[in-house]
C-alpha cells in the first residue's frame, strides 16, 4: 500500500465545498492513538497478584504477608483486627528480613467489592513501615498498598481482610 495524499471533495448543506486531505499513515497514527487514549482511560492501573500468607493467633490481629518482586515482602495487619476502627500498618521488608527503606507509600486504598470507599492519608512511621486507619464494617476488604522504595522501584499490590 502506498501512502500518499487523498482527496475527497463534497458540498455542505449551505452549498459551500469542502476539501480533505489524509495520509495513510496520519489515519494510522490517529486510529492507534484514539484506541491507546480509550483503552488507557478505561482499564486501572493493574494491581500485581501476589501470594499472601496469613498468620492468626487467638488475642492477637491476623498478620498478612504478601510476597512481592525482587525478593520482598509487605507485612501487613489491622489492629485490633476487627469491625470498627483500626489501625492499618504496612511493613516492607526484603529478603533478610531487615526493613526496606521506602521514600513514600504513594496511597492506601480501602475497597468493598467494586467501589473505591477511601483513599487514605498515610503516615510513614519508620523506614519502609506505614500506618493509616479507617472505620470497617463487617465484611471483606480489599486493601491497595502503593510504595516507592528509595532505589526507584514501586510496588503496588493488594490484600483481602476480612472482618
Amino acid at each position: 500500500m502506498a501512502i500518499g495524499w487523498a482527496s475527497s471533495h463534497g458540498r455542505t448543506r449551505d452549498g459551500s465545498t469542502y476539501r480533505l486531505h489524509l495520509t495513510a499513515a496520519g489515519t494510522a497514527v490517529l486510529v492507534v492513538t484514539t484506541l491507546t487514549v480509550l483503552l488507557m482511560s478505561a482499564v486501572p492501573p493493574r494491581l500485581t497478584s501476589n501470594s499472601v500468607r496469613t498468620v492468626a493467633a487467638a488475642g492477637m490481629p491476623t498478620l498478612y504477608t504478601v510476597d512481592l518482586s525482587s525478593n520482598r515482602t509487605l507485612q501487613l495487619y489491622l489492629d485490633p483486627g476487627s469491625p470498627g476502627f483500626n489501625g492499618i500498618h504496612a511493613t516492607f521488608f526484603d529478603g533478610q528480613g531487615r526493613e526496606v527503606p521506602c521514600s513514600s507509600a504513594t496511597s492506601i486504598m480501602v475497597r468493598r467489592g467494586a467501589d473505591a470507599v477511601a483513599r487514605l492519608p498515610v503516615l510513614q512511621e519508620g523506614p519502609g513501615h506505614f500506618y493509616s486507619d479507617f472505620n470497617f464494617r463487617p465484611g471483606d476488604w480489599r486493601l491497595e498498598i502503593s510504595a516507592t522504595e528509595q532505589a526507584g522501584r514501586v510496588f503496588r499490590t493488594h490484600v483481602v481482610v476480612h472482618l
